[in-house]
């Protein structure tokens, strides 16, 4: 494809990087147990690198994580960033505006892409092939062109808002338990897309106000309101999202 005349040109400079380790692709793992495994460890060093530094990957991707006799290691930081908020839109929203900018939310989200797409895609579970193939089209594929801009993520919306990203019947026939730690994960990020808006919220509290303490209306919309709050301080932290991992990876015996 050729620049049309007009066309403003973006200058790049391109390096090459050698990487003192090697690896295999994630999606060549030897076991759903060293899948999961390389996936914390990236999160371990994507927290890191916030945590330490402020910086944002942006580009969270299964392309960008490799297995090592080591772990999981974390590459493809190029589009890295310094983050500048704690905020920012979500992972589906910024395919639907990718003129908002990426906060550390986004960049945390794709991990649960990254263990949906994967398992989905490579490891025996009781959809046929053709369910398998239009899930995966539609929720991780979707994509379209308006007024020459690049967008897509409504199904991924639409999965999360409706709790349906990780369908109910969905089990792994080698692995029960990896369904259970998927549907724990996108139930939590389903409150990025279903958080209480702020206008809604103070009209929960008038009529709080107004209501009797301890009826059931009065109960259920504080434990709506609490609920939704802790999901969304939940979701700034990645540490909430280690803690599924670890006990997917180390079961304790009751």
């Amino acid at each position: 494809m050729f620049a049309q005349p007009g066309t403003v040109l973006t200058g790049y400079i391109h390096y090459r990087m050698v990487l003192g380790v090697t690896g295999k692709a994630l999606t060549s793992f030897g076991s759903s147990k060293e899948f999961v495994a390389a996936v914390r460890d990236t999160l371990t060093a994507h927290a890191r690198a916030y945590e330490d530094a402020k910086i944002l990957h942006c580009d969270v991707g299964p392309a960008n994580i490799i297995i090592t006799h080591d772990g999981g290691i974390l590459i493809g930081w190029g589009f890295c960033r310094r983050l500048l908020t704690d905020d920012g839109p979500g992972s589906a929203a910024i395919l639907l505006d990718q003129t908002k900018p990426q906060g550390r939310i986004d960049d945390l989200e794709p991990f649960l892409h990254v263990l949906s797409w994967v398992t989905l895609r490579y490891l025996d579970n009781t959809m046929n092939t053709l369910a398998r193939a239009t899930y995966l089209s539609k929720t991780f594929d979707e994509a379209r062109i308006e007024n020459g801009i690049a967008s897509g993520g409504e199904h991924k919306e639409l999965h999360s808002v409706g709790d349906a990203y990780i369908l109910a019947k969905l089990t792994f026939k080698k692995t029960s338990s990896l369904s259970n730690l998927l549907r724990e994960i996108a139930a939590v990020f389903r409150w990025r897309y279903a958080e209480i808006p702020e206008k809604e919220r103070h009209s929960f509290t008038r009529i709080q106000n107004h209501m009797e303490q301890g009826t059931l209306l009065h109960t259920a919309l504080e434990l709506l309101m609490s609920v939704s709050s802790v999901a969304m301080q939940n979701l700034a932290d990645a540490s909430w999202l280690l803690d599924p991992l670890n006990r997917h990876l180390f079961p304790t015996v009751e």
